[in-house]
């Protein structure tokens, strides 16, 4: 048997509409600072996936916008350097054990 009874796939051209929906579900039911799955878990999984349902057809067009200047945003940043495992430029380097690098020398 299933352990993931009910569940069903979902076309590949459909999984940004579910992915979109599922965030704005998050966010509808989440409290402060709560993750998802604590979300999910707190409300009951059928409670989350008729919000989903909810938002399916809600278009998400403002959500790829949003998300692409965050990205933008976090690309030009200085706290966090540049994306793409670049590496800490700038920044103190911690050794294996989380020290301070420059600590050890």
């Amino acid at each position: 048997m299933d352990q993931f009874s009910g569940s069903r796939s979902v076309p590949s051209d459909d999984v940004p509409k579910y992915l979109a929906a599922v965030l704005r579900s998050y966010k509808a039911l989440a409290e402060a600072d709560e993750r998802l799955a604590t979300t999910i878990e707190r409300v009951g999984l059928s409670t989350f996936s008729e919000h989903v349902e909810k938002y399916l057809a809600t278009p998400y067009a403002d959500l790829a916008a949003t998300a692409k200047e965050a990205r933008e945003t976090a690309e030009c940043s200085e706290s966090l350097g540049p994306l793409g495992g670049q590496g800490m430029q700038g920044e103190q380097a911690l050794s294996a054990d989380g020290e301070d690098a420059a600590a050890e020398e």
